[in-house]
């Protein structure tokens, strides 16, 4: 064997150990789902967004109530907004990961969530500055630094959501390389329109 025809070989040998691993490297199981990057945002910004709108709902229906009631009142409302909001967001993160198109109902709860999640971070903010008197907060009065903070927050909401809004609409090409369980390799193409 001549030195030449050892060196072709070690290449050769090089080359298919070299595609061998970057096959394996760069392969996928098809049975898990590539998730699109930051899809699964959406169940806890509606959990946020609707837990607000909970809260208010007990607070409102617990205005009279002694304080144990109250309490029970405004946490059980508080906890069914969060049950609801993150399975409105749920659902929304699952069809935007499978590829499937979202309706306009499911849209619109997901943005009204997202918008409400910024308006329950502005009345949290708020909280610290409110001091019972009504004058004397650094933002003027409690009904000013309130309404300052939520609009402020509300603002955040609608960024945010036009900041994310490409996961709801858009065609998208992807290609992803892929190992069957067989040990086959190939390419999965995938378009959302």
């Amino acid at each position: 064997m001549s030195a030449a025809s050892a060196t072709h070989r070690w290449i050769t040998g090089l080359a298919l150990s070299c595609l061998l691993v970057g096959e394996r490297g760069f392969a996928q199981s098809p049975v898990r789902l590539e998730s699109e990057g930051g899809s699964g945002r959406w169940g806890l910004v509606n959990a946020l967004g609707y837990g607000g709108v909970g809260f208010l709902a007990g607070v409102a229906a617990a205005w009279d109530s002694d304080l144990e009631g109250a309490v029970a009142t405004i946490g059980l409302s508080s906890l069914a907004g969060v049950v609801v909001g993150t399975a409105i967001g749920r659902h929304a993160s699952n069809r935007i990961r499978n590829g499937e198109p979202l309706s306009g109902t499911s849209r619109f709860a997901v943005s009204a969530g997202t918008i409400l999640a910024g308006a329950t971070l502005g009345a949290c903010a708020a909280v610290p500055l409110i001091n019972g008197e009504g004058e004397g907060t650094p933002l003027g009065s409690d009904e000013s630094a309130l309404a300052i903070l939520m609009g402020g927050g509300t603002a955040l909401g609608v960024w945010y959501l036009t900041r994310h809004r490409g996961d709801f609409a858009g065609a998208r090409l992807g290609i992803t390389p892929i190992r069957t369980k067989d040990s086959a390799y190939g390419l999965r193409v995938s378009v959302r329109y």
